[in-house]
């Protein structure tokens, strides 16, 4: 008798871990995404969804047998409703991790939060090495803040032999962050700042701004979206390229805005840790799926690429603890350990401030028929985030 209660009770306790690991197996993950899909960064963010989507399409939107939901929700990239709709995300919709949001203003705004739940949480793009290095469960995909401005300055020092610049900057927050490190980093190597300029937001023209502007070996230059647009365009108008030539920083000549810059960008140099036009098997792939899947797309950038190589760092962490999104902290672990080839390279984070080691690139834009894509001519290989200084 007392064997058959036994055996009973052990096919009992099989059936019934069989049971919760069949449910777990199947339960979906969620992926809460706030970003702008109706704002003046509709494009980014927009980029940023297309990527995903990409990636979640070519793995049957399943990741380690489960399958995955994606909640977005539209913020306008305004620090309020960026505050309201991530809260709906973790305490209504209860995701497992979160993407977004796109500026420095929203991530800011809900950093202490998103520390305390210790959900795992990526920027859409960057964030500041000081808030990831802070939270555990905070990652930065594409750069870290103070990683990206300490890269023109010394570049334009100690391979382009520039002594004299011009820093460029829109003039909001995170474009004084640049312009500033920009400054002290090419200054502290002997170089000298003639002039600081900054370009309102929005302006329709730059052109007064730019009269007068001494001449110097490199303009170190940081602009963003159709902003950046106007100013290549109207630099070229008053013949300034040929006088002191563009180091710019990623978004200065991002290919989503290329097209409308057109022979305005040709001979200008940025520094990025990403192109359509870098040439490893692992962008090639991506960039072919990406204008098969959206054979209607006319421009594309590296938010495309961010929201693909998104999915690709959850998919390898998960991947690496059996799908285990509920325990958080093992997932943000298994983040922080991805390493793997993805299409900027080989990709990997910094154990402890959470930024991507990243070989970085730099680009001249030229003309070939009839387009303007960009002709690799350096690399920066194992570029480390970087700590901004405490006072």
């Amino acid at each position: 008798m007392k064997k058959s209660f036994l055996l009973i009770g052990l096919v009992s306790l099989f059936l019934s871990l069989f049971w919760v690991s069949t449910g777990f197996t199947q339960a979906e993950i969620r992926i809460g995404v706030v970003g702008d899909y109706t704002g003046g960064h509709a494009v980014t963010s927009l980029a940023h969804k297309r990527g995903l989507t990409l990636r979640l399409e070519q793995i049957g939107y399943k990741i380690s047998g489960r399958p995955v939901k994606v909640i977005f929700e539209d913020c306008k990239e305004e620090v309020a409703p960026t505050v309201e709709k991530v809260r709906k995300l973790v305490e209504g919709d209860r995701v497992h991790v979160l993407f977004g949001p796109l500026l420095g203003s929203g991530i800011i705004a809900i950093a202490d939060y998103m520390k305390k739940k210790g959900i795992p949480w990526l920027a859409q793009g960057a964030s500041g090495e000081h808030i990831t290095s802070a939270n555990p469960a905070h990652f930065a995909p594409n750069w870290g803040w103070y990683q990206l401005g300490n890269l023109l300055g010394p570049y334009a020092y100690n391979k382009m032999g520039a002594r004299t610049a011009v820093v460029i900057v829109n003039d909001y927050s995170f474009g004084h962050l640049q312009g500033g490190i920009y400054k002290e980093s090419f200054e502290k190597l002997g170089g000298k700042v003639l002039k600081y300029i900054s370009l309102p937001l929005p302006e329709p023209d730059y052109r007064p701004y730019l009269v007068g502007m001494p001449k110097a070996d490199v303009a170190l230059v940081f602009t963003t979206g159709f902003p950046a647009v106007r100013f290549a365009k109207q630099y070229v108008e008053l013949d300034l390229q040929k006088k002191t030539p563009v180091l710019g920083a990623v978004s200065a000549l991002d290919p989503l805005y290329r097209a409308e810059m057109g022979k305005s960008a040709v001979g200008m140099k940025y520094i990025t840790h990403w192109d359509p036009d870098l040439d490893i098997p692992e962008n090639v792939s991506f960039v072919k799926a990406l204008l098969a899947r959206y054979p209607d797309l006319k421009a594309f950038g590296y938010y495309d690429m961010s929201g693909y190589l998104s999915i690709q760092i959850i998919e390898e962490a998960l991947k690496s603890i059996g799908g285990d999104a509920e325990n958080l902290a093992r997932f943000a672990k298994a983040i922080n350990s991805v390493d793997f080839p993805s299409p900027m390279g080989r990709y990997r984070f910094h154990p402890e401030i959470r930024a991507p080691i990243a070989t970085f690139y730099v680009f001249e834009i030229i003309e070939k028929d009839g387009k303007f894509p960009s002709k690799l001519i350096d690399k920066i290989p194992d570029f480390h985030p970087i700590l901004p200084k405490t006072k």
